[in-house]
């Protein structure tokens, strides 16, 4: 049987597990200790909730969470992903349902091409949805 090491401690249920749902979406097993001690004091008094994988798993699993970390520290860094930056944008900008971003525009991708031009103006009812892109997580809503 393999030896686990601990790759990360959490003082949070939530943190841990996400945390270890991400290794798993990337087929590295790992185990949380120490997860059903409550939510809230009983995981810092026992040095929190451990998230642990197998010794032959430690650097590849590491390397994946700082590659995830500093995905996740970029994306904060775009134009009005945290609320008080949005004051430069339209207010009536809608909100991304993936990522939260203010930072989208509408598209009317039914005028982008000639073709949806002309289907546009015989039939506009089927393109009455709004479409908008989002220039934060690149989806389009």
């Amino acid at each position: 049987m393999s030896k686990l090491v601990t790759i990360r401690s959490f003082g949070d249920y939530f943190s841990a597990h996400v945390t270890q749902q991400s290794l798993d979406a990337y087929g590295i097993p790992s185990t949380l200790l120490n997860d059903n001690m409550g939510t809230v004091f009983m995981p810092l008094a026992v040095g929190g909730i451990k998230l642990q994988v197998r010794e032959e798993d430690e650097t590849r699993a590491l390397s994946l969470l700082d590659q995830l970390e500093n995905k996740a520290d970029a994306e904060q860094d775009t134009p009005a992903y945290w609320e008080e930056q949005a004051e430069g944008l339209d207010p009536d900008n809608r909100v991304c349902i993936y990522c939260g971003s203010k930072n989208t525009t509408i598209v009317d991708a039914s005028r982008k091409t000639f073709l949806g031009q002309q289907v546009f103006r015989i039939a506009p009812a089927l393109f009455d949805k709004e479409k908008w892109h989002c220039f934060h997580c690149g989806k389009d809503f």
